[in-house]
């Protein structure tokens, strides 16, 4: 059984050992839908790349202020650059071309976080919490797009256009392990059965396996729940 696995299955346990010794439910399940502004931490200068995070949140109340936050999400992160202009003889047939590099990395992730946090209660249906804990990651999909935009040099000064493109499977042996941990921490607000919550998640583990170099995942995200009990 993967490490991922077994860490989600103690949760749930402790959650229900917790709740069986209450005598009113501190226990509560939610679902959740979000947006992740992810990005690496590597020797390019990496853009942001833009991903979702869907899943399902549980909470137990260790009292009226503490308590532990737990779930399984589908998590997409990644990275993207435009790399520098390749000018020169790219084809060896001694004319001047051009070319445009890209490269996109989307990483789909099933994720299992364990966070201790902290509840405000400003009004009666209105609190504010916040959370900080760890995460377990197992990648679960994606692809790697390699392009290539450019131009071949021919006689007259005229230019033969081209266009390249790569796809891999992200989990492979050139590029990202599977495996991922790392710390997480969030601020957010519930209103009612309704939540809203922003983070940042900081990736511990070097998950490229690729020749030299290091690759971290870096996200921010915003997300928005739904109580169901």
């Amino acid at each position: 059984m993967s490490i991922i696995k077994k860490t989600f299955l103690v949760a749930i346990v402790l959650f229900s050992v917790f709740n069986a010794n209450s005598q009113e439910s501190k226990f509560s399940i939610g679902v959740k839908a979000g947006i992740n502004l992810s990005n690496v931490d590597m020797e390019l200068d990496p853009d942001i790349k833009v991903g979702y995070q869907f899943g399902a949140v549980a909470e137990y109340n260790l009292s009226k202020k503490f308590f532990l936050r737990s779930g399984l999400d589908i998590t997409a992160k990644g990275f993207k650059w435009n790399l520098s202009k390749i000018v020169g003889d790219i084809n060896d047939d001694g004319l001047l071309d051009y070319a445009q590099a890209k490269s996109s990395w989307n990483a789909v992730y099933l994720q299992v976080p364990l966070m201790l946090g902290y509840k405000v209660n400003i009004t009666n249906a209105l609190k504010i919490n916040f959370a900080v804990g760890g995460y377990l990651a197992h990648g679960v999909g994606g692809k790697v797009t390699n392009k290539l935009d450019g131009a071949l040099g021919i006689p007259a000064e005229q230019f033969e256009f081209f266009r390249t493109e790569e796809k891999n499977n992200t989990f492979s042996d050139d590029f990202l392990l599977r495996f991922d941990g790392g710390l997480i921490g969030s601020v957010g607000s519930e209103y009612r059965s309704f939540t809203l919550n922003v983070g940042y998640e900081h990736g511990l583990n070097n998950v490229y396996q690729g020749a030299g170099g290091s690759i971290h995942n870096r996200n921010i995200f915003l997300a928005v729940g739904y109580r169901i009990f």
